[in-house]
């Protein structure tokens, strides 16, 4: 069969005819929304799904090989397929906890643990209208912990972006390392807090209040740093897999216009 040479070839790129640069342009855009669809829609679903899968074996099998599944997504996951791509799927997991731990202290959300309540006490057997130090040292340990799990998350990997960010939380800390001292709360060398259970039960449940709560506390802050540490592993997750990343969504190798993220 011959080729016609002569042809009017024309009308396969009619569609780019005037301003060349521009309609290539449009072009890009097109490939670029299109690209925006099936990492943003599409990525979006397949994670919750899968996170759902997570916690549904978590709370109905009692298993421990199970519960162990169930506990840890990237092994679920069928998209995990790098030890990179887990490795940062571990610090958005512990950049959630942290937020989570965070929000219960700095005094906006709804469970608050700095809310009065009638509280026995243990010895004298008398009854007040005041914070709930026992509960409120519980929020604090396990934020502390959290904050711990993070800082161990984040040596782990070599992106810059999520390094920077994890300086970033580091001084938020070392600004507050004084006041933090003061309620049983300690920075190591390497970074990480403990906390004096003891020394904190004997605080001044408001002192600990102004210091993690309010919109531009301790807690407050921190919150906001993991959650830019969080933003920060998840774009790194997304370029270290193959085509498929960790999150389901598609990897392109090249950054593309997120315009249909913001609608999900």
């Amino acid at each position: 069969m011959g080729i016609n040479i002569n042809m009017d070839y024309s009308t396969l790129f009619s569609s780019l005819s005037g301003n060349s640069s521009n309609n290539l342009y449009s072009l890009t855009n097109s490939f670029s929304d299109y690209a925006s669809i099936r990492n943003g829609s599409y990525g979006k679903l397949v994670k919750a799904y899968y996170t759902k899968v997570a916690s549904e074996e978590e709370e109905s099998d009692d298993s421990t090989e199970s519960t162990s599944k169930g506990t840890d997504v990237t092994k679920s996951n069928p998209f995990n397929d790098t030890a990179a791509a887990k490795t940062y799927t571990n610090v958005v997991s512990k950049s959630d906890n942290l937020q989570e731990s965070a929000d219960k202290l700095k005094g906006t959300d709804a469970s608050t643990v700095f809310k009065k309540e009638y509280v026995k006490d243990a010895e004298s057997g008398t009854t007040s209208f005041d914070y709930n130090s026992s509960k409120i040292a519980s929020a604090v340990n396990s934020f502390v912990k959290d904050y711990n799990a993070l800082l161990s998350s984040t040596d782990k990997v070599s992106d810059s972006t999520v390094a920077a960010r994890t300086s970033y939380l580091k001084k938020v800390t070392s600004n507050y390392e004084d006041a933090l001292s003061q309620i049983g709360i300690t920075k190591g060398n390497n970074g990480q807090l403990s906390v004096d259970s003891d020394k904190l039960k004997a605080s001044n449940m408001e002192a600990v209040k102004n210091v993690f709560g309010g919109s531009s506390g301790y807690a407050y802050q921190v919150s906001s740093a993991a959650s830019l540490i969080e933003s920060g592993a998840a774009s790194a997750a997304s370029t270290s897999g193959s085509s498929y990343t960790p999150f389901g969504t598609y990897n392109y190798g090249t950054s593309t216009s997120s315009m249909f993220d913001s609608l999900i």
